[in-house]
């Protein structure tokens, strides 16, 4: 990945998908981080919060839209909750295989 790094910032700017493409996809998801990197972005911009048990996620809000902070939540319960509601939240284990398997 570091290779990847100096080759992209040698001479040109940055190209980062915010949040990933959510003008196409649901933002902070796999499908839209994706798709940013197949449009031809360097990266994309996310946001990572810490779940109560050490679990990072990518999520733009610390709290979730029912006013839990994600810090009070375990990952299963914030998983229980976000189910109910038709949200989802991305695991940050998750993402960085997206550019593990760019570097090959």
């Amino acid at each position: 990945m570091a290779d990847r790094f100096r080759q992209i910032v040698s001479g040109r700017a940055i190209i980062l998908g915010h949040r990933g493409s959510p003008k196409i996809a649901r933002e902070n998801t796999l499908a839209s981080f994706r798709l940013a990197l197949d449009e031809g972005a360097d990266g994309v911009e996310l946001d990572v919060q810490i779940t109560r048990d050490g679990i990072p996620v990518v999520c733009h809000d610390e709290e979730l839209a029912t006013g839990e902070r994600l810090c009070d939540l375990s990952l299963a319960e914030m998983q229980a909750l976000l189910e109910g509601s038709g949200g989802k939240c991305t695991r940050w284990r998750r993402c960085c295989a997206i550019y593990r398997a760019g570097d090959s």
